[in-house]
């Protein structure tokens, strides 16, 4: 090992005291020197005695012997990291320059750093060696070291090389008074390309931080006023629709709101909990309402989707306007509407006032779809009450009233619940049934009679309840006039029948 690698295996606390005693040994020639250290051989720390003994003088020997041997002693604490300085080496010069800043001697690497050889430098005045632009201040530096024996000085600056090329040098500048009483300026010179180069480099990088903190300073103050234009104009939009006079809201494809205007707010009756569409829709009509927001959100910009559903109390009807909003997202734009007015006015024209069963117009649309759907599948029955004219004449039209209410009551029991009773007319209902390709018509029929049951009592009579049945099926080509007159032909046919069994003789 040289001397540094040998140092390098010391414990960092015990190399001053190596290098002490190796000093000792050589200002004591023939004496033995000792000193322990902490040394390591790979990663093993040991104690170790160096014995050092100078034989240099001793013309057979000539030189400094040591001897090492490993010693007992207390554990070892490995050092903590083991910082070293970096070394490197540079180009240098030594000058001696007379107080006239001539150029008197050269030492060290000048053909290196300026491109001459040591003797072509010596009786050089140093301005030849400056750049121009330099001049002047190498100039006033000179007469600064000049004001008092002792001064010194250091620079950095560009020197002139004999190719006319420039490089970074620095100088340091020490005004002595040499042995002879003479004054004259000892100047030492080494290469700085290298450091100019990464303190350039430094620049440049600090620099660019500097220019990145100004971009994300003023990329900040962009998003910043961005912020707050949106902000007012969303304020802007907000109060826009608070004009609306419509109830106006966005959700996303699971319903859940983003936006309404006050109209929604008054709507709703102000509630602060509502979070989803959902919240104000019967649970019922859920799967429904997903439906359309689930088509819709996956739509082409711009197609529109309405529904009617119930309210969550069941105390209103909601109609609820869905459209795409069409920006790339998933985003709907709706509006909402209390239709429960119109939903009732129209269920009045489709209903009849007195039974509640639906009246003649419901009746032919229903039967227009069944048939559409599958005119063989349809049984088609026509009710007529036997002999209740006699109950208006004889006891006023209130007393009828309250017999058809019944009797409408007794026929919902007779049919299934998908099939529909609706009443035609007067005293005449009819039965429409669905899925009843393998029915049997007349046990149909015997069971609407069965369904009306006894006497209705009303105020100070009752009446028998009596029904005269006709029924028929559906048929390629029919019309809801042409399956009606059939049923209804149907039902005179057995009332004639019933009629004249009721005038022949007792047999």
């Amino acid at each position: 090992l040289d001397s540094s690698q040998a140092l390098e295996v010391v414990h960092p606390d015990d190399r001053a005291a190596l290098v002490d005693a190796f000093a000792r040994c050589v200002q004591a020639p023939g004496r033995l020197v000792s000193v322990r250290t902490r040394s390591r051989t790979g990663d093993l720390w040991h104690h170790s005695e160096t014995q050092w003994l100078n034989l240099v003088d001793d013309e057979d020997i000539g030189v400094v012997l040591f001897f090492v041997s490993i010693v007992d002693g207390p554990p070892i604490e490995p050092p903590g990291d083991d910082k070293v300085g970096e070394h490197a080496a540079r180009p240098w010069m030594l000058w001696t320059v007379s107080d006239m800043s001539y150029i008197t001697s050269v030492e060290g690497a000048s053909r290196e750093l300026l491109g001459y050889e040591a003797h072509e430098l010596v009786g050089r005045h140093l301005v030849e060696l400056l750049p121009p632009d330099t001049v002047a201040d190498g100039v006033a530096m000179w007469v600064q070291l000049h004001e008092q024996r002792g001064n010194t000085a250091t620079n950095r600056r560009q020197w002139i090389r004999r190719d006319g090329s420039r490089v970074w040098i620095e100088d340091a500048y020490l005004n002595r008074v040499d042995r002879d009483n003479d004054e004259s300026v000892l100047v030492i010179l080494w290469d700085a390309t290298d450091r100019v180069t990464q303190e350039e480099a430094l620049r440049s990088r600090e620099q660019e931080l500097v220019a990145r903190e100004a971009e994300k300073s003023a990329l900040a103050a962009e998003m910043q006023s961005l912020a707050s234009q949106m902000e007012a104009l969303a304020l802007d939009f907000q109060i826009l629709a608070d004009e609306v006079p419509a109830a106006v809201f966005r959700c996303d494809v699971s319903g859940v709101v983003s936006f309404h205007n006050a109209r929604w707010t008054e709507l709703i009756d102000g509630r602060e909990d509502i979070a989803r569409l959902h919240d104000i829709v019967a649970w019922h009509h859920h799967a429904r309402l997903d439906e359309h927001l689930l088509e819709l959100a996956h739509a082409q910009s711009g197609e529109r989707r309405a529904l009617e559903v119930t309210s969550h109390d069941a105390t209103r009807t909601w109609r609820v306007g869905l459209r795409s909003a069409g920006d790339g997202s998933e985003s709907l734009v709706g509006s909402l509407e209390d239709v429960s007015d119109t939903v009732e006015l129209r269920r009045e024209a489709r209903q009849d006032r007195l039974t509640g069963l639906p009246n003649r117009a419901a009746l032919e649309e229903h039967l227009a779809g069944r048939l559409r759907d599958d005119a063989d599948d349809l049984l088609v029955l026509f009710v007529d009450l036997d002999g209740f004219k006699t109950v208006n004449d004889t006891w006023g039209h209130d007393a009828g009233d309250r017999v058809l209410a019944e009797v409408a009551c007794r026929l919902r029991t007779g049919v299934r619940p998908d099939d529909v009773i609706a009443r035609h007319g007067g005293d005449e209902f009819v039965a429409v049934c669905t899925g009843a390709r393998d029915a049997d018509p007349s046990a149909i029929a015997a069971r609407l009679a069965l369904a009306l049951g006894g006497r209705i009592s009303f105020g100070e009579g009752a009446w028998q309840p009596a029904a005269s049945i006709g029924w028929t099926r559906g048929r390629a080509g029919d019309d809801t006039s042409s399956i009606l007159r059939r049923a209804d032909a149907e039902m005179f046919r057995c009332k004639r029948d019933r009629h004249a069994a009721d005038q022949s003789p007792a047999t």
